[in-house]
């Protein structure tokens, strides 16, 4: 399976999808058409999770700001990792974000909330971009 990579844009994050597992989105999320931007990489994710058992994913998200529509699809996102979580394959989610955004440290906790997998929030001062 070959990595996925998008770069960013002032309008959508930079998207990094390893199948060693490693993942990330980084960056602002407010594209004109979520559901088609974020169309690759929910395809890619799901074609990673439905390959063998016993795999990892290790999905960092580093969102400096996001619409209502890119919410909708970081949770497809998240619920396909926990789907892969609950088939009992290794997965965490890292929710970063800088520790005086209060509203991006609540959104995580209110998607922390809708999944059950590994779910860490780190809050980190002076997060750069």
């Amino acid at each position: 399976m070959s990595p996925l990579f998008i770069d960013a844009t002032t309008k959508s994050p930079r998207i990094s999808l390893r199948p060693n597992g490693e993942m990330e989105i980084v960056g602002r999320s407010v594209p004109e058409n979520a559901l088609g931007f974020y169309k690759p990489v929910t395809e890619w994710l799901q074609k990673y999770a439905e390959g063998e058992g016993g795999k990892k994913a290790s999905f960092k998200f580093q969102i400096e700001y996001f619409n209502t529509a890119s919410s909708k699809c970081l949770l497809a996102i998240m619920r396909i990792l926990d789907s892969m979580f609950r088939r009992g394959d290794n997965v965490e989610i890292i929710w970063l974000c800088d520790s005086s955004d209060h509203d991006l440290i609540e959104s995580g906790e209110d998607f922390e909330a809708l999944i059950s997998c590994p779910f860490e929030i780190r809050k980190v001062s002076d997060l750069e971009w």
